[in-house]
C-alpha cells in the first residue's frame, strides 16, 4: 500500500514538472510593432497607417503586414469597410548575426520562373547586440525587396520596436 501510495506521489510530481518545463519553452512566435516606414513606391501607390513584421521560428516563416488607413472621403465621412492588410509571407531561408550582433532572419522566395517576382523580407533583431545605442539602429529593422525578370528592383524600409516574444500565433 505504502509502495503504491509511493509510486503515485511520484508519477505525480514528475508530471508536474514537466508540465512546468514545457511552459519555460520560449515561444516560436515573435512580433515588432512598426513605427516608421519608407515605402517604395512600386510596391504600393497607397499609404499604410501601420504594421508588424513577425518572425514564426516554428513554422520558418517571416511576415509584413501592413495596415490600410481608414478612407474618410472630403465630407469626413469615413468608410466603414475595412480593407484586408497586406501580408507578405516568406520562408526562412538564412539565419545570421550582423556585426553588431544582431540577429537577421532572411526570407526569399523566388517565382521569376512563374510570375516574374524574387520577393525577400529580412528582419534583423539589433536588441541583442552589442554595439552602443548611439549607432542609431533600430530595436528591430526590416527591409522588403523584390525584383523581377526585366530588372526592375523595389526596396522598402521598416523601423518597429524590439521583436516581443507572443505566446499564441494570431
Amino acid at each position: 500500500m505504502k509502495i503504491k501510495l509511493f509510486t503515485l506521489l511520484a508519477l505525480s510530481l514528475i508530471a508536474i514538472s514537466l508540465s512546468a518545463s514545457a511552459n519555460a519553452i520560449p515561444s516560436p512566435f515573435y512580433s515588432s510593432m512598426i513605427n516608421k516606414m519608407m515605402i517604395d513606391p512600386i510596391l504600393s501607390t497607397n499609404s499604410f497607417k501601420t504594421g508588424y513584421m513577425q518572425v514564426n521560428t516554428n513554422e520558418h516563416t517571416v511576415t509584413l503586414i501592413l495596415d490600410y488607413p481608414q478612407f474618410c472621403g472630403k465630407s469626413g465621412i469615413c468608410s466603414q469597410a475595412i480593407r484586408a492588410p497586406l501580408e507578405i509571407k516568406l520562408p526562412i531561408t538564412d539565419t545570421f548575426r550582423t556585426q553588431c550582433g544582431g540577429i537577421t532572419y532572411h526570407g526569399e522566395m523566388d517565382y521569376r520562373k512563374t510570375d516574374g517576382a524574387l520577393q525577400m523580407i529580412e528582419i534583423t533583431d539589433n536588441s541583442l547586440g552589442l554595439c552602443p545605442n548611439d549607432t542609431g539602429l533600430s530595436p528591430t529593422e526590416g527591409i522588403y525587396s523584390t525584383s523581377n525578370v526585366m530588372g526592375k528592383k523595389s526596396i522598402s524600409r521598416f523601423f518597429g520596436s524590439s521583436l516581443k516574444e507572443i505566446n499564441a500565433v494570431p
